[in-house]
């Protein structure tokens, strides 16, 4: 199994080693905020046993990259061996939405021939870079590639929302619809952003369409909590909707509605 799920097979690789709590300080490392995490993991490689350093330090670049400490990422990025360290530097790109620098350095890159538990994040950061730039074709064979990689419902859920807006961008309606009720077919992810989005992506595609019934059954999906983006956005959603349907008081209404919900 490919993609992110790297982390949990270290550890069981760990669990016979003889350097002491290794596999438990790793684990402990994991359960921290990212601004602490990093430096943790970075001591951990230094105790690391033998295949175990390299990953130890790419946890530790993430972590950087995730807390925004991209200098140390980039520093980390040159102990990395292999494929990890390209990674780690395409990664740190992303944050920084350098997708012109992403494109340019990976383009030609064989990308399959990256360690296997590198190839999904690969896949799907250049995707992503060639998706910012407008090279749609490009973007599509990283992403799909990206799907296929992962066994993860979270993981394929993000991919195939992003191929959907690349179709969409493409001009091929029919086939983004195909690609967000792939993401609506993981019923556990329901409530979820992921899930959440390929029902609006879906929704405004038949608005487009001015199919609006239809739209608003999509939209009735998402679940609604009590506060937070996913109270409000899906409300908005539909007074978008009800305009366009010329029903101007229902969609104050939900306007309304929403805006309450936004201050909580």
């Amino acid at each position: 199994m490919k993609g992110q799920l790297f982390t949990a097979l270290l550890l069981a690789a760990l669990a016979g080693n003889v350097h002491g709590g290794f596999p438990e300080d790793f684990q402990g490392a994991m359960k921290l905020r990212p601004a602490e995490a990093a430096p943790r993991f970075e001591q951990l490689a230094e105790q690391a046993p033998e295949g175990a350093k390299n990953r130890a330090l790419m946890q530790a670049g993430l972590n950087y990259v995730k807390a925004g400490k991209l200098a140390d990422a980039e520093r980390v990025a040159l102990r990395l061996q292999g494929s990890a360290g390209k990674l780690l530097k395409m990664q740190i790109l992303y944050k920084r939405k350098s997708w012109k620098d992403i494109a340019e350095i990976y383009r030609n890159e064989d990308l399959s021939k990256w360690a296997d538990a590198e190839q999904y994040d690969a896949f799907r950061l250049r995707g992503e870079a060639f998706f910012w730039l407008a090279q749609y074709d490009k973007a599509g064979g990283d992403l799909r590639q990206a799907v296929q990689l992962s066994d993860l419902p979270l993981e394929k859920a993000a991919v195939l929302n992003s191929l959907a807006r690349c179709l969409l961008k493409q001009n091929r309606p029919e086939d983004a619809v195909a690609e967000y009720r792939k993401v609506l077919a993981f019923e556990k992810l329901k409530g979820f952003g992921h899930y959440n989005s390929a029902c609006l992506g879906i929704a405004e595609i038949l608005a487009a369409r001015k199919q609006y019934a239809e739209a608003l059954q999509e939209i009735a999906r998402i679940p609604r909590p009590k506060a937070g983006y996913w109270a409000y956005k899906p409300l908005e959603a539909e007074a978008d909707i009800l305009m366009k349907m010329g029903k101007t008081a229902e969609a104050a209404q939900k306007r309304g509605e929403a805006e309450a919900l936004k201050k909580r």
